[in-house]
């Protein structure tokens, strides 16, 4: 489905800042879905019990992975090998050297870390605070509207309909209660489920969803989600709340 392509991607993506208890969800999903067990097993920050409960399930190529990391503690690596041992066992694994210790090297003092990847980074956060400020007059429009009640779900099919991304983006957010950068994380993604999810949050109704799918979020028109019985949205409170809660990474209880 689109949805788990778009979590593949997302997990993928190693600069993608995920929430310790969303990671863990996927880690509990992970079984079903083979193509998330490499990225999970690469992300740059693991939960403290999170290489424990990937050991139990990933492939024994991965498990190498797992075991040469340089961030694992003593006891998340004994947790790891604890878990192998019972595969061993049970005859999944075929009995194994233990992975060699690689030699420490000496860290010089002042080595800038990766100098081509910093110059690359701070492009890109120029690049994206550009960005940010070229939202900003939408997003006060947005707010301004929102604060006389004249923000309504007519004001962005007009935005929609007039091609005026930034301010339906902008209109998204300020409905939605949601910060500017996280509803550009949903709408970037082209989740159908994401953008379903955010437009629900916002108040709008389930037609227009369809659209924002398409004109904000790029879903391809043969995939979009479209409304249940007339006007109602196509997924459970449960599951809306849980893509924004994934994709936002922040609690949506209570925001609406």
């Amino acid at each position: 489905s689109s949805d788990k392509d778009a979590i593949s991607h997302l997990l993928g993506n190693r600069s993608a800042q995920i929430r310790e208890e969303t990671l863990d969800q996927l880690i509990d999903r992970a079984p079903d879905y083979p193509e998330w067990h490499q990225p999970l097993v690469e992300r740059p920050e693991l939960p403290p019990t999170a290489a424990g409960k990937l050991a139990r399930f990933v492939a024994e190529n991965l498990i190498s992975v797992l075991e040469r990391r340089k961030d694992l503690k003593k006891d998340q690596l004994e947790a790891v090998r604890e878990v192998v041992q019972r595969r061993i066992a049970s005859g999944e694994f075929e009995k194994r050297e233990a992975p060699a210790e690689e030699p420490k090297k000496k860290a010089q003092k002042g080595a800038p870390a990766e100098p081509a990847k910093g110059k690359a980074d701070g492009k890109d956060a120029a690049t994206a605070a550009a960005g940010e400020e070229e939202e900003e007059p939408a997003y006060d429009k947005a707010v301004a509207m929102h604060a006389k009640k004249k923000l309504t779900d007519k004001e962005v099919a007009k935005a929609l309909a007039a091609n005026d991304v930034k301010f339906a983006r902008a209109a998204l957010s300020v409905l939605a209660g949601i910060p500017p950068e996280a509803v550009t994380k949903v709408l970037n993604t082209h989740s159908a489920k994401g953008v379903v999810a955010l437009t629900w949050k916002a108040g709008l109704p389930a037609d227009l969803a369809v659209k924002i799918q398409v004109k904000l979020g790029h879903v391809p028109p043969s995939q979009t989600l479209n409304p249940r019985n007339g006007n109602q949205y196509p997924l459970s409170e449960d599951d809306m709340n849980w893509q924004l809660e994934f994709f936002t990474g922040m609690t949506t209880t209570g925001l609406r």
